[in-house]
């Protein structure tokens, strides 16, 4: 485990301690089943079946550094305070497909700190 010396005492890095780009792992999914979300370093992948005539016409997405709120044909998946602050100019959406071929919604969310680890839940609220 690499560590440093700071101000006379030995810290370890965040990295080591599974934060910023050690964030990975599971994160969940929502209760309804709607959505699911994994921590991917300085990354929350949140993805969502869509129907398939789904366009990006259907979706609204909205991003800041305290508020996230994605809705796909009208309904709201999810709407509040991200677990961390957001790098707002690195979130994004895109249409994709499984590997079924089915159509899908994956949403980024950039952390906006590299010593950040998302909490269990994706939201705060």
């Amino acid at each position: 485990m690499a560590a440093r010396r700071t101000a006379g005492r030995t810290t370890r890095r965040a990295d080591d301690l599974g934060y910023g780009r050690e964030d990975l792992g599971e994160g969940g999914s929502d209760e309804a089943g709607r959505y699911s979300w994994t921590r991917n370093g300085m990354e929350i992948l949140v993805t969502a079946a869509v129907g398939p005539n789904t366009t990006k016409k259907d979706i609204s997405a909205s991003f800041a550094m305290r508020q996230v709120s994605i809705a796909v044909e009208g309904e709201v998946l999810f709407d509040g305070i991200p677990g961390c602050e957001l790098d707002v100019d690195e979130c994004f959406w895109e249409i994709d497909e499984d590997d079924d071929g089915n159509k899908k919604l994956v949403i980024h969310l950039a952390k906006r700190g590299v010593t950040s680890r998302w909490p269990e839940t994706l939201l705060k609220n």
